[in-house]
This record gives C-alpha cells, sequence and structure tokens, in this order.
C-alpha cells in the first residue's frame, strides 16, 4: 500500500511556528522518514512549487519519495495523476476536503491529516517499543548445580586420628540437627 501525503497541507497543520519554511520542511520530512523507515511504510509526498521556486523535482529521503510540482501543476493535480496510474492500494493523506472526494472517485481511500497522524504515531511508538524489546539480551538463568549429599562418613576406625573422628561425630550431629527440624 502507498500513501500519498499532500505536502504542505501535513506540514501546516503539523508546525505552527515562526520557523521558517525549509526548517519546518526540514524537520518535518526527517520526522515522516524516521517513522515510515521503522514501521515500513511507502510513503509519496507532494509539496507545490509555489514554496519552493524552480523547476519540479523528484528525491527520495530514505524511504520516503518526494516530489515537489513543476509551476505549472498543483500538488493536489499531481497527487491525483500518481494515483490514476498507479494499480495498488493508495491512501490519500489530506484534509482537502475537495482532493479527498476527487481521490476517492479515483478508488483511493483517503485520511485527514489528523487520522494519519494519529495512526503513524500510534503505529511508531508500538513497533519501537516492540524492538526497544525485542533488542534486550533476555537475562540468562543459571541453574544452580544440583546438591549432592555428601557420602555418608564410615565410623571411623579404632586408628583413626582425633581430627577424623572429630568430623565424623560433626556430620552425625548436623544430620541429626537437619532431620528434627
Amino acid at each position: 500500500m502507498r500513501y500519498y501525503v499532500d505536502g504542505y497541507n501535513l506540514l501546516f497543520r503539523l508546525f505552527k511556528t515562526d520557523e521558517e519554511l525549509q526548517e519546518r520542511r526540514d524537520r518535518f520530512l526527517e520526522a515522516l522518514q524516521e517513522k515510515a523507515a521503522l514501521i515500513n511504510l511507502q510513503v509519496t509526498v507532494v509539496f507545490d512549487s509555489q514554496y519552493h521556486p524552480g523547476e519540479g523535482t523528484h528525491t527520495h529521503f530514505g524511504t520516503l519519495d518526494i516530489i515537489f510540482t513543476d509551476a505549472e501543476i498543483t500538488a493536489d493535480e499531481c497527487i491525483l495523476n500518481l494515483i490514476k496510474s498507479d494499480t495498488r492500494k493508495k491512501i490519500v493523506v489530506t484534509s482537502d476536503k475537495s482532493l479527498a472526494i476527487r481521490a476517492r472517485h479515483l478508488e483511493a481511500k483517503t485520511e485527514t491529516a489528523e487520522e494519519f497522524l494519529g495512526w503513524l504515531n500510534k503505529r511508531y511508538h508500538n513497533r519501537f517499543k516492540r524492538q526497544k524489546k525485542e533488542a534486550k539480551p533476555k537475562p540468562k538463568t543459571v541453574a544452580a548445580p544440583p546438591v549432592e549429599k555428601p557420602a555418608k562418613r564410615k565410623k571411623p576406625s579404632p586408628k583413626a586420628t582425633l581430627a577424623e573422628c572429630f568430623d565424623y561425630y560433626l556430620e552425625v550431629f548436623e544430620n541429626k540437627l537437619e532431620e528434627e527440624s
């Protein structure tokens, strides 16, 4: 599935700052690229040329396709032309009602900028958490070696040393103590 994003429509809803347009656009594309890459989205972002003087361009930024239209064509017209020729499932992201209606006539689904951003952020955070969780090495449990009961000592021989006799009777005493507990 391919997402066709009405670039400035989404950008102006997302960033309401006094920053220069170029800075806002760069931040927007970086954030969108990061999220689209993590959740494997195919996204084409289309910007009107009126805010980007010069000839139309088609570039890539990571996984994003970025199109700046020629001066003679609007982003809306460009998006409509792209979805006409695309045989895959497609979603047009715009809050422009006119563009949304025309896109639906061309059998594309539509989402408002707010719907798309809410869905994108939710998917991104879920994937990010899952990836972070999978990346953590799971602590290995170390099983304690089986406790072997020491072999019962034989009763010391009459020739045993005092230390051997002491160890024997100490063990007998400890065993009796454990049995009573």
